[in-house]
């Protein structure tokens, strides 16, 4: 059985084959092309398999590959080259080599990252999309505020067009610049509501819409977030495993009897880590099924500590409700009423506890 490893990028990829017993076959650099690939690997069986680094340009040579007729196709993490490489070699040869040799160890499975399918893909690049539309916008704003700052004066509201009339009222002699950043974040805002219309849609036909939407603090947009990047929630184990994909739990340094605890890890997909952070901020609201959480963290520890915290419980219910399949039950996670107020169960019981005679 042969093994290729594709080292893939935009405009070209390095392909890199070997036999079972680790000897080279072919290697060399083609274009990132159905043509380009095809006329380097199409005299192998197409039982070969094939391990690919994920990145930006994987997909598309994942998609020339699966045309040309190979289908045991395994896209990788990047660390994993990192991995078979020697120190100060980093070239494409190196990990197209590392890759090939990941897939003969048989240690391809152990590296291998899902691939989302259509539906999922789709919103994620809607997402995306929305994201580099609001950071524009922002930027226009921003831009305004700058002016005002470097001449000294009070800047309006800049949320509505009345505002940026008073701004143009109040610095004449910027108009030309304001009454430009005005077009720019209007054009962008109306973008903005199209694509979060879109999503919205989207979003509401997923049959799990509706469960993940029960969870405290997950709108819409959020909800479209989590179900992109979870896509097959069979994937994880636990709502910690879960929680550890979005990068939210702690990082751990553990040797002999020492163990400390860091900060989040930041791993997995960002998008989803920041949309999980943003709604964490509403379990500051005392109407918040979370709050009684977040505010005992905030009196104990931190903001960032209580807002990580929240978004970690998040996502442990969400996997719970699309696991089990049922709206969110806050006795499952620990909630209850007590007096008027829901409170955290076991925050509530240790700040109560009668010590037994």
């Amino acid at each position: 059985m042969e093994y290729c490893g594709i080292d893939a990028h935009s405009k070209s990829s390095t392909v890199y084959v070997m036999d079972e017993s680790g000897n080279k076959l072919i290697e060399g650099k083609v274009p990132s092309t159905k043509a380009g690939l095809e006329k380097k690997i199409e005299d192998f069986d197409k039982e070969m398999r094939i391990i690919i680094e994920a990145c930006s340009s994987s997909r598309a040579v994942i998609k020339h590959l699966q045309e040309i007729g190979f289908k045991d196709v395994i896209v990788v993490n990047p660390q994993a080259t990192a991995q078979m490489r020697a120190r100060g070699k980093k070239t494409d040869y190196v990990d197209a080599h590392g890759l090939a040799e990941l897939g003969r160890l048989g240690l391809s499975e152990a590296w291998k990252v899902h691939m989302p399918g259509e539906w999922a893909q789709r919103i994620r690049d809607l997402l995306y999309q929305r994201e580099y539309v609001v950071k524009h916008r922002v930027g226009a704003i921003n831009r305004a505020y700058a002016i005002f700052r470097r001449e000294g004066k009070q800047a309006p509201s800049l949320k509505s067009d009345k505002g940026w009339a008073a701004a143009i009222q109040i610095l004449p002699e910027h108009e030309e610049e304001l009454q430009s950043l005005r077009v720019i974040r209007g054009y962008y805002l109306d973008w903005e509501i199209k694509l979060t219309k879109q999503i919205t849609s989207e979003i509401k036909k997923h049959p799990q819409y509706k469960l993940v939407n029960s969870v405290p603090c997950v709108g819409p947009l959020t909800a479209a977030a989590l179900l992109a990047c979870i896509d097959d929630i069979s994937r994880f184990r636990s709502g910690k495993a879960l929680a550890s994909y979005f990068g939210i739990a702690p990082s751990v340094f553990q040797t002999g009897a020492t163990e400390r605890m860091g900060g989040i890890t930041k791993r997995g997909n960002s998008l989803a880590r920041k949309f999980l952070a943003q709604a964490a901020h509403h379990a500051r609201y005392s109407s918040n099924a979370f709050n009684p959480i977040y505010r005992d963290l905030v009196h104990k520890k931190s903001t960032s500590i209580a807002v990580m915290t929240v978004a970690r419980k998040i996502a442990v219910s969400v996997y719970a409700v699309m696991k089990h399949n049922e709206p969110f039950d806050p006795t499952k996670m620990g909630l209850v009423k007590v007096d008027e107020e829901i409170k955290f169960v076991r925050v509530y019981e240790r700040a109560h506890k009668v010590q037994a005679v």
